[in-house]
């Protein structure tokens, strides 16, 4: 998955936001280990392409959480921590992206 820093925020924006549909139908299904694949895919690709000079972005903490609550077995509660911060990230990319 290499190419995507040559991917334009507006291409990353739509990416970004398939992966997370199908994150949220896996959720739904209760397939929680798929849904956390899917969502640190995500995350992954996004990178910090979402940061912006005047924004504090404090979610590496809470990601550190979800790493923790998934090695503790609570993998539902880990995709649920990884997808909220997905998405705060993605509304971020938007904010940034003409």
């Amino acid at each position: 998955m290499g190419h995507h820093q040559s991917m334009d925020n507006k291409t990353l924006v739509i990416t970004i936001q398939i992966r997370l549909e199908k994150a949220d139908a896996e959720m739904a299904a209760q397939n929680w280990k798929e849904a956390n694949k899917l969502l640190k895919q995500a995350l992954v690709e996004l990178g910090d392409r979402y940061v912006r000079s005047d924004t504090i972005d404090d979610s590496g903490m809470k990601l550190i959480d979800a790493d923790i609550l998934e090695e503790e077995g609570k993998i539902d509660r880990a995709a649920r921590v990884r997808r909220r911060i997905l998405a705060e990230r993605l509304e971020m990319l938007k904010s940034k992206t003409p």
